[in-house]
C-alpha cells in the first residue's frame, strides 16, 4: 500500500516587501527630517515676512514645534508611524501654523487659503509628484495675482517670495504623508489578493488531501481485513495440524517406549529420525500459533505464582526430545534459595523452550546451560541460556529480534527454522514486564538472559528446592 500526493499548483508568490524594521526606521528619519524644513520654512515666512509687534507668540509656536519634533525622534518607530499618531501630528501642524499666519496679520487671508487648498491637494491626489505640482503652480497664481500687483519694485528681491518655498516645503512634507498612506494601501491590497490566493490553494490543496487520506483509510482497512483474515487462515491450518501431529508424535513416542513390543534397531533409527522431523514441524506450528495469538491480542498476561525449578524441568522435558547432536549436553539448574515469583506460566515456558531451542540449533558440540538466578537487590529472577555455539556476528546483532530474520537467509542453509523464535521471545518478555540482554561473539557462542521481577505486593517465600535443582540431559 502506497499513497501518493498530487502535485500542489503553483505557490503564489508574496510581495515583496522591505525587511520591516530598516523600512519603518527609514521612514521615521524621513518623516522627522520634512518635518523639520516645514518647520524652518515657516518660521523663515513668520520671521522675516512684514512687521510683528509682539514676536514672542511667533517664536513660542516656533520653539514648540521644534521641542516636539526633537521628542518625536526619541519616539518608538512603531508608535510615531502609527496612524492616529501621525493623524494627531499633522491636525498639530495645521492649528499652529495657521495660528502664525493669523497673527502675522500683514500676509492677508490668500495665503491661508492657499495653505489649505495644500492641504486639500494631498488629501484627494495621493501622489507626491502632482501635491508638488500643484503647489508651484498655486504659487505661481498667488505670485502674478497677490504679491505682484502690490509692488512697487521688482519681485525678486521681494521677501514675499517666501511664501513660495514656505508653499513647496508643506506640499511636500503631506505629499511625502499621502504618498506613504497610498503605499501601505497598495501593500495591504496586495496582501489580502496574496491571502485570497493562498487560502484557494490551501482550500484545493485540503481537498486533494482529505480525498487521499480517504482513499488510504479505505486501503488501510481492506489490509487489515485481508491480514486479519489470513491470520485466520494460517491459525486454523496451523491448529488442525497440530492436532493430528500431536497424535502421530504420541504412538511414535508409545512405540519407541515397547508398548507394541520390541524394535530392532534399524526400526528404533527409522522412528527416531520420524520424531526428530515431527519436533521439528510441531516446533513451527507452535511457532506460527504464538505467533498469531500476540498479533491478535490474544495472548492475556495470566499472573500466578510459579516455582522456578518446576518451571525448569518442565522447559526439560519439553526439548528433551528437540533433534541435536549427539556431542551436546542441555544442563538446567536453578540456584539454591531461589524464591516463588509471580509472572505468566505459559509465556515463560515459550521464551525458555525458543531460547533453548536456538541454542541447540546453533551448537554442534558442548554444553548449553538453563540457569536461573535470584538477585535479592532488584527482587528479580534472571534466567539464563549460554551454549558453545557458532555465536553471532556484531553486525547481526542489531537483527536478532527481527520477525523472520535468520543468520542464513540461503534455501540451502544447514539450520532450519523460519525466523520467529527470538522475536517472539522479545515479544512475550514485554508482557511479562521483562527484559532482555545479549552477549555473543561470532565463533564464540552466545548468552542470553531474561530479567523478570518477583512479582509486585509478593513476599519473598522459602524456595521448595533448598539445595537447589540441577539436571543434565545428554543427546
Amino acid at each position: 500500500m502506497s499513497m501518493q500526493l498530487k502535485s500542489a499548483p503553483s505557490l503564489v508568490t508574496p510581495p515583496n516587501r522591505e525587511a520591516p524594521l530598516s523600512r519603518n526606521e527609514d521612514e521615521k528619519r524621513l518623516f522627522v527630517l520634512l518635518r523639520y524644513v516645514l518647520i524652518i520654512g515657516a518660521a523663515y515666512l513668520f520671521l522675516f515676512e512684514g512687521e510683528m509687534e509682539a514676536p514672542i507668540v511667533v517664536i513660542t509656536l516656533i520653539a514648540g514645534a521644534l521641542a516636539s519634533n526633537v521628542l518625536l525622534s526619541h519616539l518608538p518607530v512603531n508608535l510615531l508611524l502609527r496612524p492616529f499618531t501621525v493623524g494627531l501630528i499633522v491636525c498639530v501642524d495645521i492649528g499652529w501654523i495657521v495660528v502664525g499666519l493669523w497673527y502675522q496679520g500683514s500676509f492677508g487671508s490668500d495665503i491661508i487659503l492657499v495653505y489649505f487648498f495644500v492641504l486639500f491637494v494631498a488629501a484627494m491626489g495621493e501622489n507626491l509628484i502632482l501635491i508638488v505640482t500643484a503647489a508651484v503652480l498655486l504659487s505661481g497664481v498667488d505670485l502674478a495675482f497677490v504679491v505682484i500687483p502690490g509692488q512697487d519694485r521688482s519681485i525678486w528681491p521681494s521677501s514675499t517670495l517666501i511664501r513660495i518655498p514656505f508653499i513647496f516645503t508643506a506640499a511636500l512634507f503631506y505629499g511625502h504623508l499621502t504618498e506613504k498612506v497610498k503605499r501601505e494601501r497598495r501593500y495591504a491590497l496586495m496582501e489580502k489578493e496574496f491571502a485570497e490566493k493562498m487560502a484557494h490553494v490551501v482550500h484545493a490543496q485540503t481537498k486533494d488531501l482529505r480525498e487521499q487520506a480517504e482513499e488510504s483509510r479505505m486501503n488501510y482497512e481492506k489490509a487489515l481485513e485481508t491480514s486479519r483474515l489470513k491470520a485466520e487462515f494460517v491459525a486454523t491450518v496451523s491448529h488442525e495440524l497440530r492436532t493430528p501431529l500431536q497424535a502421530v508424535m504420541g504412538y511414535i513416542e508409545a512405540l519407541l517406549d515397547g508398548a507394541m513390543g520390541a524394535l530392532q534397531s534399524s526400526q528404533k533409527r527409522v522412528l527416531d529420525r520420524i520424531r526428530e522431523n515431527g519436533l521439528y514441524i510441531l516446533d513451527l506450528i507452535l511457532g506460527i500459533l504464538d505467533l498469531n495469538r500476540l498479533e491478535a491480542g490474544r495472548a492475556p498476561v495470566r499472573w500466578e505464582e510459579i516455582d522456578v525449578p518446576g518451571l525448569l524441568g518442565e522447559v526439560g522435558r519439553m526439548t528433551r526430545h528437540m533433534p541435536r547432536a549427539g556431542d551436546v549436553v542441555l544442563e538446567f539448574y536453578a540456584v539454591p534459595g531461589i524464591p516463588m515469583i509471580v509472572s505468566d506460566r505459559d509465556k515463560l515456558k515459550i521464551i525458555l523452550r525458543n531460547l533453548a531451542g536456538n541454542a541447540i540449533k546453533f551448537t554442534e558440540k558442548g554444553l548449553i546451560t538453563v540457569r536461573a538466578d535470584f538477585d535479592p537487590a532488584t527482587q528479580t529472577v534472571e534466567f539464563s541460556v549460554r551454549d558453545t555455539g557458532t555465536g553471532i556476528g556484531e553486525d547481526d546483532m542489531s537483527f536478532i529480534f527481527d520477525m523472520f530474520w535468520q543468520k542464513d537467509q540461503s534455501h540451502t542453509r544447514p539450520m532450519a527454522g523460519i525466523g520467529l523464535g527470538l522475536h517472539i521471545v522479545k515479544r512475550l518478555v514485554e508482557d511479562i514486564v521483562g527484559e532482555i540482554r545479549v552477549e555473543s561473539k561470532k565463533g564464540g557462542g552466545s548468552l542470553f538472559q531474561v530479567r523478570v521481577p518477583v512479582g509486585p505486593g509478593l513476599m519473598v517465600r522459602e524456595p521448595h528446592h533448598p539445595e537447589g535443582n540441577r539436571r543434565s540431559d545428554r543427546g
